[in-house]
């Protein structure tokens, strides 16, 4: 397999992710309101409408300038993953607003590790030029 190929398909791939997480959210608000409440998101009125525009934004970014899209990307998932890793270390056990009312598995590290990929495949875009 190319690296072109390998660019290409991680480009798709957090485009799809990101393109799912916003469209679920905006399709969601109330629930996407009370998740990002519960997790401490600060004025999550406000994020439940901002948050999915932004992914929806990165993911457009992703598919006409590809290498800032995906720094974009992976600054955004950096900030979802820490924000994880943080309730996580709390030890309160709160649902993943991640995907919206797709997903409603409680926050562990399987929301970080796919994050993790998900950053790499960023950074693959990005490196890439």
């Amino acid at each position: 397999m190319s690296f072109e190929i390998v660019v290409q398909i991680s480009r798709l791939a957090v485009v799809a992710a990101f393109v799912a997480a916003g469209i679920a959210k905006l399709l969601a608000p109330e629930r996407t309101r009370t998740e990002f409440a519960d997790i401490g998101v600060p004025y999550p009125n406000i994020a439940a409408w901002v948050v999915p525009i932004i992914e929806l934004v990165v993911a457009g970014a992703l598919a006409i300038v590809p290498p800032w899209g995906a720094i974009a990307a992976f600054t955004l998932l950096t900030g979802f993953t820490t924000t994880l890793a943080s309730i996580i270390k709390s030890g309160r056990t709160v649902s993943c607003a991640c995907f919206g009312a797709i997903a409603t598995t409680p926050v562990g590290k399987n929301q970080i590790y796919r994050n993790l990929v998900l950053m790499a495949m960023a950074l693959v875009v990005a490196l890439a030029g």
